[in-house]
């Protein structure tokens, strides 16, 4: 079996973390609180804290995106303020 570098693991979480970088609840002005565990990529899970659904929602949807790009995220939280998640 092909074992990841190192390296990947950290560029992953790097990436994960740079979509949440202007993630923030409109309602109560926190940012999401993200832990890792797992020592490779293949193993790695991710942890997100948040104060409410909607922050929740909000940073799944960004986690989950290909997007590179963090003021592509800001747009695309615009667009899900505008839509909020059902309670």
């Amino acid at each position: 079996m092909l074992e990841v570098i190192p390296a990947t693991l950290d560029i992953f979480k790097a990436r994960t973390l740079g979509k949440l970088e202007r993630v923030e609840c409109p309602q109560h002005g926190q940012r999401p609180q993200v832990d890792f565990h797992g020592s490779r990529l293949a193993d790695v899970t991710i942890s997100i804290r948040s104060c409410c659904r909607e922050l929740s929602g909000l940073a799944n949807r960004a986690v989950a995106l290909a997007y590179e790009n963090p003021s592509q995220i800001v747009a695309v939280n615009s667009r899900l303020r505008s839509n909020p998640i059902p309670r």
